[in-house]
């Protein structure tokens, strides 16, 4: 026990600890919209395209925050603006044509990998290396929050209606497009700041699996956003938490996990959308109705007549 209280008190735990929380907290609001406006399949697309400009940028100007930013940034712009491209000027839709670009992306990057041997393993670009955290990554990250969080607050009546509804939200004025682009552009600098917080595989955890647990668990628009964030952050820590025990299990596999673990126990044991609610669900009364509409006529009058004398008090 006390091994493991020292353990805690070194320093690059403490770094992964707080680099999990900003990570996940972060993420976690943001996987809201995802959830939301339906974008899980498109951020795991895009979060995968990032791992081509990470690696053009590490090989070229190395591990310096402007350079994998801007080519994170690059190379996801690419596949979702070279989707919108051909969404617009072919028959293709947009989601085919993302599955094509980041499939492209992502291969790209594994070869630029291979033709410079790169020192780092393949895990550590999949699942992040959070244990290697320093003070100007937490900086970044901090910075980063404070920047698109606020924004994503004051603009949560807008985006709820875009939500709702796009056309409703444009007759009243509001700009989608524009809504749209800087939801886009917030999840494209969380999930390049969160590379190694969590690699680009356990990204998309921490952005799809916090809100799809509090989706399962809640009706409520703002307990969504809040929860997740929550959820998030907590899932992310507990994480790093078992991985610094573990000690053979990098972080971002343990986030993964522990988030799915959350995801799991919402989806059989939540109390109204859950497998075992479900099951314990009595019938309702359209199915009765459904019962009364393909039975022969007179089937319902003679149940009806029948249970009355079932009830009736003899004379």
């Amino acid at each position: 026990m006390h091994e493991w209280l020292d353990m805690f008190r070194q320093e690059f735990v403490q770094r992964a600890l707080v680099g999990a929380l900003l990570g996940g907290f972060l993420s976690g609001y943001l996987g809201g919209w995802v959830v939301l406006r339906k974008m899980a399949l498109t951020v795991d697309a895009i979060s995968h395209s990032l791992f081509a400009g990470l690696a053009v940028a590490a090989t070229t100007v190395g591990f310096s925050a402007p350079g994998m930013l801007l080519g994170g940034l690059c190379s996801g712009l690419f596949v979702a603006g070279g989707a919108e491209v051909v969404r617009r000027t072919t028959r293709i839709k947009r989601d085919t044509a993302i599955g094509i670009l980041y499939t492209v992306s992502y291969g790209f990057g594994l070869m630029v990998l291979a033709r410079h041997s790169f020192r780092l393993s393949i895990e550590h670009w999949l699942f992040g290396d959070i244990f290697s955290l320093a003070g100007t990554d937490l900086v970044q990250l901090l910075g980063w929050t404070q920047c698109v969080f606020p924004i994503l607050v004051a603009l949560e009546r807008p985006l709820a209606l875009c939500c709702v509804g796009e056309e409703v939200a444009r007759s009243i004025g509001i700009r989608t497009r524009c809504l749209k682009f800087l939801l886009m552009a917030a999840l494209l600098g969380t999930a390049v700041l969160n590379f190694k917080v969590a690699g680009v595989v356990a990204t998309v955890s921490l952005l799809v699996a916090p809100a799809a647990t509090l989706y399962l668990l809640t009706d409520k628009f703002a307990l969504l956003l809040w929860g997740s964030a929550a959820l998030g952050a907590g899932g992310a820590v507990l994480g790093v938490a078992i991985a610094s025990v573990l000690e053979s299990v990098s972080g971002g596999v343990c986030i993964a996990l522990v988030q799915g673990c959350f995801f799991l126990c919402a989806l059989v044991f939540s109390p109204r959308y859950g497998v075992l609610a479900l099951l314990r669900k009595e019938d309702h009364y359209c199915e009765e109705s459904f019962w009364r509409w393909h039975q022969p006529p007179g089937a319902a009058l003679r149940k009806n007549r029948r249970l009355e004398g079932i009830g009736a008090e003899p004379q």
